[in-house]
C-alpha cells in the first residue's frame, strides 16, 4: 500500500554548513512544548455522514468508508503528528512550513523537483509542531540523501551499504522519524528492499516500549513503519516475522486506542495484509496472489494473524469502538482476510447474533451508517448457509422497510447479489416477487436490480419474474408481446405507435440490460424484431439506450437474428454518423469486436472513402487500421484473423 509522498519542509531549520548550504535552514528558537497523554483522546474522532438518494454513498468530515487517513477520509499525501506534543504561536519561521519552501539553490530545487506545498493537517496534527522540538538532523539526512541518489541512478541499493546506514542511524530513529522530511528519506532509502526494512525495524523495535508507542501512535513516524512492513513482504525469514510479533505485541498492548487511532489503525493493517502475503491492501476486483515462502512462514504468519483476528472480532471487547470510523474501516479488512483464511469467523459473528436472536441489535447495525458498511461486507465474504439464516430470520419479513433505509439497502443488494444456491435465489424470488411493482417505483434501483441479477443465475426463477414484469409493463397478453421492450425503456409511457427516443429512461434501460442475459428471451426479441432501422439507430445514439444495445451484442441468450439486424441498420450513409457520436462511437467499437473478418472488410470497403477529422471517427480508424487497410489488404486481413483468433 505505497502512496505518492509530497515532501514537506521542516519550519524548524538548523543552520547549513559544509555540503548543505544553501538548503535553505536557518536558525530558530528553541520551541517549548507541552507533554500531552501517550495515546490520542478516543472521543476526538467525528463522523458526519449520510447517503445519497440514488443508492451512491455522501460524505462528510473527510470519512468515505475507503481506505483512507486524516480525520477519517482518505489518506494525506502530508505527514504530521498525531496530536502529542506542545502548542505554540505562529511566527514567520513557520511560514515556509505553511505555503511551501522560498529559496533554496539550483542543485536543490532540481532534486527536489515535483514537490509540493503541504496544503493543510489534520485537527490533531496542529497541536504538534514537526520535529517535536528536535533539532533537525541534518547530517545523517544528508547522508541518506547521497545515498538515495545512488537509488535513483543505479535503481537499488546493495545490501553492504544499506548495512552501513543503518550503522550510521543507529541511536537516532526516534529523531528522524520526529521530522516528516527525515522520515520521508528514510522511507525511501530503507524501504527500498527487505532486507533494507528490515534494517531500521530492526533498530526501531529495540527502543524502549513507551517510545515505540509513541512513534506507532504518531503520524509521520507511524506511516514510515507502515510502509517499511510493506516492504517486507513477502517475508523470507524468521527474524522478519519476530518483528511483526514485536511490533503487534505493542498495538495488542494498547487496542482500545489503537484501532480508533489512525495511524496506528493503518499499522495493524499493514500487519494483517502482509500475513495474508500481500504487499499492500488488495483493491476492488484484483486478483489477490498471496506469496509465500514456504508453508513454515505461511504458518508463523497465521500465528501473527490470528492474535488481531481474536481481538477484531470480539463484539464485546470492540463494543465502545464500533462508532469509529477507523475501527470500522479496520474490521472490514478483517473480514476481508478472514475471507482469505477461510477461517469462518464472519459466519460465527453472523451466527452467534442469530443465536441470541439480537434481531434488534441486526437492525441497528443495519439502519447506522458504521453497521451497515460491517454487514455488507459481512454478506460478501460469509458462506451460503450464514446468508440463508439471516435471510430467513431477518431481511425476508423487513424487505420495504431495509429497501427504504439509505444505509439497510447497502447490505441487502450484497445479500442478494453474492447468494447462488438454488436454494437461496428460490428463497429471495419468493419474497421479493410480490414486491416487484414497488422495487419498481423505488428511488432506490439497486435493490430492484440486484434481485433481476439474482433471479437470472436460475432459469427456474426466470419465469415468474418475466410474468410479473410482463403484467407491470401492460404486455400480459400476446398480441402486446412486442410492445414490452418499448414499455421497459419508457417506464409505461409508451403510448403503443408513437416511438420518441427521448423518452427512454435509464432504469428502463438498465432493466432491460439486465433481460437479455436472461435464458428466455423470447419476448424482448419479439421487440427488437418489430423496431424499424431508423430507431435502431436513433437507440444507438441515444445516451440511456447505447448501453443497452452493447449488452444484446455481448449477450450469449439473445438470438443472432437480432445481432445481425443491429448490424444491418448501418449502410453506407450512416456508419459515419454511428462513430462520429458520442455515444454511438461505443456501440461500433462493440459491432467491430462483434463481427468476424469478412463483414470488417466489407464495412472497411465504405469507411475507405470518408474523411473525417472528429476524435470519434480518428479513434476509430486507428482500432480498425485503416492506414494498413490502404497500403496492404493482404496483411490487414491476416492481422484481423489473429486478432479475433
Amino acid at each position: 500500500m505505497t502512496r505518492k509522498r509530497k515532501n514537506v519542509e521542516s519550519d524548524e531549520n538548523p543552520p547549513a554548513n559544509n555540503g548543505f548550504e544553501g538548503y535553505g535552514y536557518s536558525e530558530s528558537k528553541t520551541q517549548k512544548t507541552e507533554e500531552v497523554g501517550t495515546f490520542p483522546n478516543k472521543n476526538n474522532f467525528n463522523r458526519s455522514e449520510e447517503r445519497s438518494s440514488d443508492g451512491w454513498r455522501k460524505d462528510y468530515n473527510g470519512f468515505n468508508g475507503g481506505r483512507g487517513r486524516g480525520d477519517g477520509g482518505f489518506r494525506r499525501n502530508d505527514r504530521g503528528g498525531r496530536g502529542r506534543g506542545g502548542k505554540r504561536e505562529f511566527d514567520a519561521k513557520d511560514f515556509e512550513k505553511q505555503y511551501g519552501r522560498v529559496g533554496g539553490n539550483d542543485d536543490f530545487n532540481g532534486e527536489q523537483d515535483g514537490s509540493e506545498t503541504k496544503q493543510g493537517t489534520s485537527s490533531n496534527d496542529r497541536h504538534r509542531p514537526d520535529g517535536d522540538g528536535r533539532e533537525f538532523p541534518k547530517e545523517i539526512v544528508g547522508y541518506l540523501r547521497s545515498i538515495e541518489q545512488i537509488k535513483k541512478k543505479e535503481g537499488k541499493i546493495e545490501d553492504f551499504i544499506l548495512e552501513k546506514c543503518a550503522e550510521e542511524v543507529a541511536g537516532q530513529e526516534t529523531v528522524l522519524l520526529a521530522w516528516t522530511e527525515a522520515a520521508v528519506v528514510v522511507e525511501s532509502v530503507f524501504g527500498s528492499c527487505p532486507q533494507g526494512a528490515a534494517l531500521f525495524l530492526s533498530s526501531v523495535s529495540r527502543l524502549k516500549h513507551k517510545t515505540l508507542a509513541d512513534l506507532m501512535f504518531g503520524g509521520a513516524s507511524a506511516r514510515t513503519i507502515e510502509n517499511l512492513i510493506y516492504a517486507l513482504c513477502p517475508i523470507t525469514d524468521s527474524e522478519h516475522v519476530e518483528l511483526l510479533q514485536k511490533l503487534s505485541g505493542i498495538l495488542i498492548d494498547n487496542w482500545a486506542d489503537a484501532v480508533i487511532a489512525q495511524p496506528s489503525s493503518f499499522l495493524i493493517r499493514a500487519i494483517v495484509w502482509v500475513c495474508c502475503g500481500l504487499s499492500a491492501k488488495p483493491k476492488t476486483g484484483e486478483e489477490k496472489k498471496r506469496i509465500y515462502k514456504g508453508n513454515e512462514m505461511k504458518t508463523s504468519l497465521k500465528k501473527v494473524y490470528d492474535k488481531f483476528a481474536l481481538l477484531a472480532f470480539d463484539e464485546n471487547l470492540n463494543q465502545s469502538a464500533m462508532n469509529s470510523p477507523n475501527f470500522v474501516t479496520l474490521f472490514q479488512d478483517f473480514i476481508e482476510a478472514d475471507g482469505m483464511w477461510n477461517d469462518k469467523r464472519g459466519d460465527e459473528y453472523v451466527k452467534k447474533k442469530l443465536e441470541k436472536e439480537d434481531i434488534e441489535g441486526i437492525s441497528n447495525a443495519w439502519y447506522s451508517p458504521n453497521g451497515s458498511r460491517i454487514w455488507e461486507k459481512l454478506m460478501e465474504t460469509c458462506s451460503e448457509d450464514a446468508r440463508s439464516l439471516l435471510w430467513l430470520e431477518f431481511c425476508s419479513k423487513n424487505v420495504s422497510e431495509l429497501t427504504d433505509n439509505k444505509f439497510s439497502n447497502f447490505p441487502l443488494q450484497k445479500i442478494i447479489n453474492s447468494s447462488t444456491s438454488l436454494e437461496m435465489v428460490t428463497e429471495i424470488v419468493e419474497s421479493m416477487s410480490t414486491k416487484l411493482s414497488y422495487l419498481l417505483d423505488h428511488q432506490h434501483s439497486g435493490v430492484f436490480l440486484a434481485f433481476i441479477r439474482c433471479a437470472g443465475r436460475h432459469p427456474s426463477s426466470e419465469k415468474s419474474v418475466l410474468q410479473q414484469l410482463r403484467k407491470h409493463f401492460r404486455s400480459a397478453s400476446e398480441a402486446k408481446k412486442g410492445q414490452f421492450l418499448l414499455n421497459v425503456l419508457t417506464l409505461n409511457k409508451y403510448d403503443g405507435s408513437h416511438f420518441d427516443a427521448q423518452m427512454f429512461t435509464p432504469k428502463g434501460s438498465m432493466l432491460v440490460s439486465e433481460l437479455v442475459n436472461y435464458s428466455k428471451t423470447k419476448t424482448l426479441c419479439a421487440g427488437f424484431e418489430q423496431l424499424t432501422e431508423r430507431q435502431i439507430q436513433e437507440m444507438c445514439c441515444n445516451k440511456n439506450t447505447s448501453r443497452l444495445i452493447q449488452a444484446v451484442l455481448n449477450s450469449k441468450t439473445m438470438s443472432e437474428e437480432v445481432k445481425e439486424k443491429i448490424i444491418g441498420a448501418f449502410d453506407q450513409n450512416s456508419w459515419e454518423t454511428l462513430i462520429t457520436d458520442t455515444y454511438g462511437s461505443r456501440v461500433f467499437e462493440k459491432i467491430w469486436s462483434f463481427v468476424d473478418v469478412k463483414r470488417k472488410q466489407e464495412i472497411m470497403k465504405v469507411l475507405v472513402g470518408i474523411h473525417n477529422t472528429s476524435k470519434f471517427w480518428k479513434f476509430a480508424m486507428l482500432r480498425c487500421d485503416l492506414y494498413l487497410f490502404r497500403k496492404s489488404r493482404k496483411e490487414w486481413v491476416e492481422k484481423m484473423k489473429k486478432a479475433n483468433s
